[in-house]
């Protein structure tokens, strides 16, 4: 669906955007809503990820019950160049777009976690031997976060 966006022209709907757009459209009715309101009182968490053609992430918040409730989501497609980045890379790309979007919730309250699936990223940014792109990330998240796990 986000590639009609950079389409110059009329584009038509096909049978597999229309179903895209009907489950889109019926998802609000059918499910209680999953946003929560920020509390600042209490500390954030942020689950990110990245793919070949997209990164994304969520900022995350424990309720009164213990149960953690999504405060947002945020995701983009990779560019071009980006898609040539090794896996690590985008992993990385990913925490330093979580922390850009979340910086309003982050910054200045209590400490928060990074969290990612991605095992040899949790070492790698600790090794002195990094490309400059992974250094300027990692000085960047070092900044504002004090743990990833």
């Amino acid at each position: 669906m986000s590639s009609l966006n950079r389409s110059p022209g009329f584009w038509t709907l096909d049978a597999s955007r229309r179903c895209t757009l009907k489950t889109l459209s019926l998802l609000p009715l059918q499910q209680a809503p999953v946003l929560a309101l920020p509390d600042d009182n209490k500390s954030f968490s942020v689950v990110c990820d990245a793919s070949d053609y997209a990164i994304g992430c969520a900022l995350l918040q424990k309720d009164d019950e213990g149960h953690e409730r999504v405060i947002s989501f945020q995701s983009r497609q990779l560019k071009a160049a980006e898609r040539n980045y090794p896996v690590h890379d985008n992993e990385l790309l990913a925490m330093k777009y979580a922390l850009v979007n979340f910086r309003v919730h982050l910054l200045g309250t209590r400490p928060f976690v990074i969290y990612t699936d991605h095992a040899s990223l949790r070492t790698a940014t600790n090794s002195p031997h990094l490309s400059q792109r992974m250094a300027r990330k990692r000085f960047i998240i070092a900044l504002c976060c004090p743990g990833v796990k």
